[in-house]
């Protein structure tokens, strides 16, 4: 009995201090999105908070993200669209270039 306990201890010990530091962190980062303009919140925006969001933004292109959201509103404001649309391609261009040089170097020919 006492192998069983020291054996399940061992197992959801070190378990449970993941998930808690793992729920610190996704926490601490969802606190990070507090830093961002109260419009572009993600309560505002969508209205309901989503667990977790924090962590995946320093992930995405925020800037570019935002500058897209005024897309449909009445008058456009064209500028950061715009903006947004060479960095866009800027981080497209390295990705061709490199498929590009890897389908050189294919023998498509077969012969």
């Amino acid at each position: 009995m006492k192998k069983y306990l020291i054996t399940g201890l061992l197992i959801w010990i070190p378990l449970a201090i993941t998930i808690w530091v793992l729920e610190l962190i996704v926490s601490t980062m969802d606190q990070s999105l507090l830093l961002l303009p109260p419009e572009y919140q993600p309560q505002v925006l969508l209205g309901y908070q989503i667990p977790g969001l924090g962590a995946l933004n320093p992930y995405l292109l925020t800037t570019q993200y935002f500058a897209w959201h005024g897309l449909l509103r009445t008058p456009t404001d064209w500028a950061p669209i715009g903006h947004s649309a060479w960095v866009c391609a800027l981080y497209g261009l390295p990705a061709l270039v490199a498929a590009y040089l890897v389908f050189l170097r294919r023998d498509v020919a077969g012969g």
